[in-house]
């Protein structure tokens, strides 16, 4: 028979294997650009208002551009690009040439379009001088 090799001796450690985590206590405070950088991104996480680029054709039929693909769809706002930021919606806008508006919306909690909060053909907030 062939004699076995004795076992190595192992030491001790912790279950886990991992280190203890570090106490409240030793976490450093804040900057003032800290926190504020950390509000403005908790409120634009809270932020639910997007943003759609749009093209009428006639009175009945809506294009929504999906910018991934380049393409648009055909009255189904679910397969257009939600853009969370204006500027950045304004400058595909402008790329896209004549023709094509934006439009506000909303998405639920999950992240959803809400189709009803698309208001197409709404008008003006501003008021005419006569």
């Amino acid at each position: 028979m062939a004699s076995r090799k004795p076992a190595k001796s192992r030491k001790p450690t912790s279950r886990g294997g991992r280190a203890p985590s570090k106490a409240v206590d030793d976490v450093p405070e804040m900057s003032r650009d800290e926190v504020r950088e950390l509000e403005r991104r908790v409120q634009d996480l809270e932020n639910r208002e997007r943003y759609l680029l749009t093209s009428q054709i006639g009175s009945s039929v809506v294009l929504y551009y999906n910018v991934s693909e380049d393409t648009y769809s055909w009255d189904d706002p679910t397969d257009a690009t939600l853009f969370k930021r204006k500027a950045a919606a304004l400058k595909i806008k402008s790329l896209l040439g004549a023709g094509i508006k934006l439009v506000e919306c909303v998405v639920n909690k999950r992240g959803q379009l809400v189709k009803k909060s698309i208001a197409l053909n709404a008008k003006s907030k501003r008021t005419r001088r006569t």
